[in-house]
């Protein structure tokens, strides 16, 4: 019961976290960029989350798009092990993603806002995972990045670890992941996103 009011209380953040977060996007080419809120916003934000981290993009395609898909995941012998993916239907050019977690290994959720309302995706976890006395850190999109359809663009990284000392990274470490397997960190989780052309019943 306990997780289910869990995820309750995720799912209520996010619809007041996308809701209150409306910025108007650029007219201009294919892009996923990090969200630039109002003071506002961010205490909006600040309040809903909590402890839990937080990653918000604008978007912008075109008519083409008809869903997106996200994958996640965690990093295994120096490889990215796929745990979790999920997509949702898309009939909008432009919107919102938000991505709210506190560690990954126990629980996830990804909100896509747009004009017909707000899809989720959400995963509950890995029970066998336990970082609960590790630190976390995490890394986010920070750069405005063009997108092609049916290619995976890295959004955000979460690092758990006992370590005292963490390197930085940008997400496009993603595409090197033998980065983080040299430190020997106890979790690694990344999560991607790709703007799908194709229907989703194809």
């Amino acid at each position: 019961m306990k997780k289910i009011n869990s995820m309750i209380v995720v799912s209520i953040c996010l619809c007041i976290l996308l809701s209150a977060c409306s910025g108007k996007i650029p007219n201009q080419e294919f892009f996923i960029q990090q969200a630039k809120l109002s003071e506002s916003e961010k205490n909006i934000v600040q309040l809903v989350k909590g402890e839990k981290q937080d990653a918000i993009f604008d978007f912008k395609v075109d008519n083409k798009v008809k869903g997106l898909q996200v994958h996640i995941y965690k990093l295994k012998d120096s490889q990215w092990e796929l745990v979790q993916e999920g997509s949702v239907p898309m009939s909008n050019s432009n919107g919102r993603i938000a991505v709210l977690c506190e560690k990954m290994s126990s629980g996830f959720d990804i909100a896509v806002q747009e004009e017909q309302g707000i899809e989720r995706i959400t995963w509950q976890g890995e029970k066998q995972e336990n970082h609960d006395n590790m630190g976390y850190y995490r890394s986010t999109l920070s750069e405005r990045t063009a997108i092609e359809y049916e290619q995976e663009i890295p959004v955000f990284i979460q690092i758990m670890t006992s370590k005292k000392e963490v390197n930085s990274y940008i997400v496009d470490s993603f595409f090197e992941p033998e980065r983080f397997a040299k430190e020997g960190y106890e979790g690694v989780y990344a999560v991607t996103v790709s703007f799908l052309s194709q229907s989703l019943d194809a």
